[in-house]
């Protein structure tokens, strides 16, 4: 068996992890072997095979492109390149064999390039998300620099997409930390994440305080009504932030939105 033959076997399961295929692995598989990847290291046929027939990139295998297997004089490397979107952006994999099998496999990760800029847009999934935020479970978290040049964290309710290129939020004070700050300190930070959805969206931008009472009102009415309870007199404020640059992870995959972008 030689290192280009055993690493064949190798990609075959990783790209079609059925038991058929797993077993003709298994057979070529040194009692030693070793297998190492950046998600740790796994030491005998056993754990190896074990590990490689639940890899978590599976599907990645399945729908990345392969470049042909190189020989290197008593090893062979193969790498496949995921499709774009993906969190990565592939792997390169060297298999070494000893007296006939497969004796040691490492497996070194290629990091995804970054998504070309589009323009912002936070229409569709990001507005569902956003909107909907409190009720999901996920809040929206706010940071800003205090009037000591302190970094503050505030998880924000009342997080909203005014519209596809601003966010807003109610602050049920007009006195407190991020109302009265934005006006030295106007860039902001907001982070959303739902780990069950796997999702993430970081917006930047810059952020006032909305003195127009038709917008003041819009935003009051689109805050979650547990919230609007805490301020029934509104005399809070309401707080518009022109959104810069979005950087995110959903159903479509990793993405990059820009304020700059054409």
């Amino acid at each position: 068996m030689t290192a280009v033959d055993a690493l064949g076997l190798w990609t075959d399961v990783l790209a079609h992890p059925e038991e058929e295929r797993l077993e003709a692995l298994r057979a070529v598989l040194a009692a030693d072997v070793v297998s190492i990847t950046p998600l740790g290291r796994a030491e005998g046929a056993e754990a190896v095979s074990a590990g490689l027939g639940q890899s978590p990139l599976s599907g990645l295998f399945a729908t990345g492109t392969w470049s042909d297997i190189a020989d290197q004089d008593g090893s062979a490397s193969v790498t496949c390149t995921f499709p774009p979107g993906a969190p990565l952006g592939g792997v390169t994999i060297t298999a070494t064999t000893a007296g006939g099998r497969l004796a040691r496999v490492e497996t070194t990760m290629i990091p995804a390039p970054p998504p070309e800029p589009v323009p912002v847009d936070l229409d569709g999934d990001i507005a569902g998300a956003i909107n909907g935020a409190l009720a999901n479970g996920t809040p929206v978290i706010v940071a800003y620099v205090d009037a000591d040049g302190q970094p503050q964290l505030s998880l924000r309710g009342t997080a909203q997409v005014l519209n596809s290129k601003q966010l807003a939020m109610w602050s049920r004070s007009a006195t407190g930390g991020l109302p009265t700050s934005i006006g030295d300190r106007p860039r902001i930070t907001a982070f959303y994440r739902d780990p069950a959805q796997r999702v993430t969206y970081q917006f930047q931008g810059q952020a006032r305080v909305e003195p127009d009472e038709g917008v003041r009102r819009q935003i009051f009415d689109n805050s979650p009504e547990v919230e609007q309870n805490f301020d029934p007199e509104l005399k809070g404020a309401a707080i518009v932030v022109d959104v810069t640059r979005v950087e995110g992870r959903d159903r479509r995959g990793a993405f990059v939105m820009s304020a700059d972008a054409a």
